[in-house]
Parts: C-alpha cells; sequence; structure tokens
C-alpha cells in the first residue's frame, strides 16, 4: 500500500486529468471573489504546535488524517508506516496542551489505516480500512469510550469486505444512527458504498443503484442536515472526471445529483463538505482539459444540496498544484486546508483557506505552512475557540504528524 494517502491523491487527479475526453456537461457556473492572500495579521497568526515529547514522530512514516473533539479533550487519527508494516494511530492531547500516542497492547489498531473518527457511538467511531500487502482490503470500523482504548468492531455479516478494496472515508451521526461512506471496487471497478448503523457495533451495507453505476464512483465526504443527508465525491460514469453529490433522507435511500456546476471540461473531484455560507459549501479540487494548466483548488456552494454553484478565485490557483482537502464551519463562514505540490521541485506546502461567508475566500499568507520539508494539512476542526489543523510534515522517505494551531478571531 501507498503510505502517503494524500500524495497518491494529487497525483491521482493529474494523471486522470492528462488522460483527455469532453465532458457532456455545460461549464460551470462561477462566483467572483476576493483578493489572492490575506496577511497573516488580518487572520491570525497560526503557528505548529511543538511535539516535545516526540509522541507525533517515531521511526517510519506517521500522518495524522483527522481529528475531533472528543468525551475527554481532543483526539487525532491515522496511521503509522514501517518498512512493508502500516497501523492505526490515535493521539490525545492533554490539558496543558501535550501531544500523547495512544497505547495498543491489545493490537486493535494493527495493520489498519484509520481515515475518520467522529464523536458517536460509545463516546467515539473510528473508521478505516485494513491495510496488506496484495491490496485485498476491507473496510473497518473501531470504537472507544473516551479514545484512550480501541476496540475493532467484528464484522459477523462480512458486510465489510469482499474481493479487492472497500474502504471508508468518513463517518457522521446520522441517518438511523451513524452513516459511514467510502469505496468498494469489488465490481472491477470503483462503486460508492454506504454503510449505517444504530449504534456502532452492528452495521449494514446499503443497497441502491444509484451508488453503483458505468465507471468509478467514490464518496469521501458526508454531512448532516435538517432534512437527511449530503454526500460528497467524484463520478466518471458521464465521460470524464466529474464531482458528484448524494442526497438522502434517511441514509437508507439515496439519490444522485445531476448539475452542470459538478462536471465541466477536465477533471473536478469533491472531498469535504461543512454547513457554511447560503447552506452548504464542498471543497475538493479541479484541472483545466488541458493539463499542462495543472491542478486548482475548488469550491462549490449551495443551499440545500440539490442545487450547486462552482466559485472561482485567484487564491484557488498559483505557481504549483493546489488541492483542499478539508473543510470547518465557524457560523456562516469557514476554514479549508490542502496542500500546493510544486513539480519542478517536488515539495509540498501546507494552504489555509479562509472565507467569512462561505463564498469569498482568501489564502492565508504564513511562512509556517512552508519551508525546506514536506508540510500537508489534511483535516481541520474549530474546538474550544482555536482552529486546528493536522497533516504530515517531512520528506518522501521518512514524515511525522503534525498539527498546527490558530487562536478563533473574536
Amino acid at each position: 500500500m501507498a503510505p502517503r494517502s494524500v500524495i497518491a491523491l494529487v497525483f491521482a487527479l493529474l494523471v486522470a486529468s492528462c488522460g483527455g475526453g469532453t465532458a457532456t456537461t455545460t461549464a460551470p457556473n462561477t462566483t467572483a471573489s476576493t483578493s489572492n492572500t490575506t496577511s497573516a495579521a488580518t487572520s491570525g497568526s497560526w503557528s505548529r504546535v511543538v511535539d516535545g515529547t516526540g509522541a507525533l514522530g517515531g521511526a517510519g512514516y506517521q500522518e495524522s488524517h483527522d481529528l475531533v473533539m472528543g468525551p475527554t479533550g481532543l483526539v487525532a487519527v491515522g496511521s503509522e508506516h514501517i518498512a512493508d508494516r502500516v497501523n492505526g494511530a490515535v493521539w490525545m492531547v492533554s490539558d496543558d496542551g501535550t501531544w500523547s500516542r495512544v497505547a495498543d497492547p491489545s493490537g486493535a489498531l494493527d495493520e489498519t489505516s484509520l481515515r475518520t473518527v467522529v464523536a458517536g457511538g460509545p463516546g467515539l467511531v473510528a473508521a478505516g480500512f485494513t491495510a496488506s500487502d496484495d491490496h485485498d482490503t476491507d473496510a473497518a470500523i473501531f470504537l472507544s469510550t473516551d479514545g484512550s482504548v480501541w476496540e475493532r468492531v467484528t464484522d459477523q455479516t462480512g458486510v465489510f469486505g469482499g474481493t479487492s478494496t472497500q474502504s471508508i472515508h468518513e463517518v457522521v451521526v446520522g441517518g438511523p444512527g451513524l452513516v459511514a461512506v467510502g469505496t468498494d471496487w469489488s465490481s472491477g471497478d470503483s462503486d460508492a458504498a454506504i454503510w449505517v448503523s444504530s449504534d456502532g457495533s452492528e452495521w449494514e451495507r446499503v443497497d441502491d443503484p444509484s451508488l453503483s453505476l458505468p465507471g468509478h464512483q467514490a464518496l469521501v465526504g458526508v454531512i448532516t442536515t435538517a432534512d437527511g443527508l449530503v454526500a460528497v465525491g467524484s463520478d466518471d460514469s458521464g465521460g470524464d472526471h466529474d464531482a458528484a453529490v448524494w442526497v438522502s433522507s434517511d441514509g437508507l435511500t439515496w439519490t444522485q445529483i445531476d448539475h452542470a456546476s459538478l462536471g465541466g471540461p477536465g477533471l473536478q473531484r469533491m472531498v469535504g463538505i461543512a454547513a457554511a455560507g447560503p447552506g452548504l459549501v464542498a471543497v475538493g479540487a479541479a484541472a483545466a482539459e488541458d493539463p499542462t494548466e495543472g491542478l486548482d483548488a475548488a469550491i462549490w456552494v449551495s443551499e440545500d444540496g440539490s442545487a450547486w454553484e462552482r466559485l472561482t478565485a485567484p487564491s484557488f490557483g498559483g505557481a504549483g498544484d493546489q488541492a483542499i482537502q478539508d473543510i470547518a464551519a465557524s457560523g456562516t463562514g469557514a476554514i479549508a486546508v490542502g496542500h500546493e505540490f510544486f513539480a519542478d521541485t517536488g515539495d509540498f506546502d501546507a494552504v489555509v483557506w479562509e472565507s467569512p461567508d462561505g463564498v469569498s475566500w482568501d489564502r492565508v499568507a504564513d511562512p509556517v505552512f512552508g519551508g525546506a520539508e514536506w508540510q500537508i494539512l489534511q483535516a481541520v476542526a474549530i474546538a474550544n475557540g482555536q482552529v486546528l489543523a493536522t497533516g504530515i510534515s517531512g520528506s518522501e522517505e521518512e514524515a511525522d504528524a503534525a498539527v498546527w494551531m490558530r487562536t478563533q478571531p473574536n
């Protein structure tokens, strides 16, 4: 398995955009935005959390994929890669701000990769997939009361498995209790996949024809709304790689949204969604039909998930290739995080975008996001008046999980 999932995502998007093909949908709608960058003083200064105990690092490759406020404090989940072995990893933060790695004496996290965590079920629910050398992986769910001890849910009915690869990318509280979204490759190409549970201990796979179309479909993000749920990802059944949205009133029956702004020439993909701006804001990346123009960050807005508008702004582009990995809402505003890749040097810099209303976006200019090493942001959360982002810092050979923080402006 490739240890650097976010890097794989960037190159997968770039390779797909080089494949040519013309979308059958019309060009997306656009909305103008504000200036390209905003100063660190205007947005509040960011700082890299000092890992005084070395808990975020170690031999090999550690990466954090998601974080959440748990019953006793912040919890981050991810994975550790040493040689050919991949294990799930969990970190917690103490009252004094010190991060520590959660011990796993039972081996519940062995040979797994944790991609998401949510407050729900018995306290916390984490999910991802098993890690194996033959790429025949299964989706996996883990439960904890407070983040300090984890137990893997036994898949007694085989709903997490199958031939080839199954994986879960995000879990939310909603539907019958909990809803997990991801992908399933058992049909020979990737299908969108959804699992539901009342309490996190027993799960069933949703059987819906809209999730399994010709070509490739994937679900990466999901949110609970007043009307039900909205899930986002990608779909190439129309001839090329387009952003995709599914909606549901109960988590059991789903409808794919057909809207022009989700497609267009080139490549589009949604990877996250939050309740902000006019209602909903989805984030991801897009590439022009001409592959030499590279990859840009992409943001869409919607009132209720049924009709979408693609935004444009200078801050979504730049010298390298930009992609947004996650978004967190603060009132009607939002913060998005991701990275910029420079093909000439092979370097990655972390990137943060901010918006007061979900529509006008500025890129934060702060030197803490650059430097000689790779910096990649994969998740963002707002908790206790602070904005926290987590991801990776290091190189292709060795990297550590990393956390950045900023005090939330009044």
